[in-house]
């Protein structure tokens, strides 16, 4: 018996198909598309390579700033456990 081949799409992270847990069926956080990848990947690689690209766009001030709100949401969030 034959394992069935799979067939990517464009969300998929096709170079994780080697590794031992590359294959699994996961959801985009960000689209809540499926998309197979590693089973540690939460975000596909459309909205992966979306999200770098618009980080690369921002100058490096921006990108600080983006960063240090980050910081405050996850200080916030962890404070209110």
């Amino acid at each position: 018996m034959t394992k069935p081949q799979l067939v990517y799409t464009h969300r998929d992270w096709t170079e994780d198909a080697s590794l031992e847990n590359g294959n699994y069926y996961n959801r985009c956080c960000q689209c809540q598309q499926h998309f197979v990848g590693h089973k540690r990947r939460i975000i596909c690689k459309t909205c992966s390579t979306q999200a770098k690209r618009e980080w690369d766009a921002l100058t490096p001030e921006q990108q600080t700033v983006q960063m240090e709100a980050n910081v405050q949401r996850m200080a916030e969030f962890f404070r209110n456990r």
